[in-house]
């Protein structure tokens, strides 16, 4: 239940970081504006970005966590989940 919970909490933020970038349309979330209980899908358009990946057939993984008041630099990330 943890790791769901997480997941979701994960998606989210990664959703809401990623919606300024969101007029090049290269990243898309769904929904656009996800609550806490809500699952998202991130689509990355490829062919749309300058980022040699069209073709690439391997899975492409995201890495997701929080900065929050107790990080003590930019690096120092909570609640990663593939940490």
């Amino acid at each position: 239940m943890k790791t769901i919970y997480l997941s979701r909490v994960a998606g989210i933020l990664l959703a809401v970081v990623l919606m300024p970038g969101l007029s090049a349309q290269v990243i898309e979330a769904d929904p656009q504006y996800p609550t806490i209980l809500d699952a998202v899908d991130i689509t990355f358009h490829v062919e749309q970005c300058d980022c040699s990946l069209e073709g690439y057939t391997e899975d492409i993984y995201a890495h997701t966590g929080l900065i929050t008041s107790a990080s003590t630099d930019p690096g120092d990330w909570y609640y990663e989940i593939a940490a």
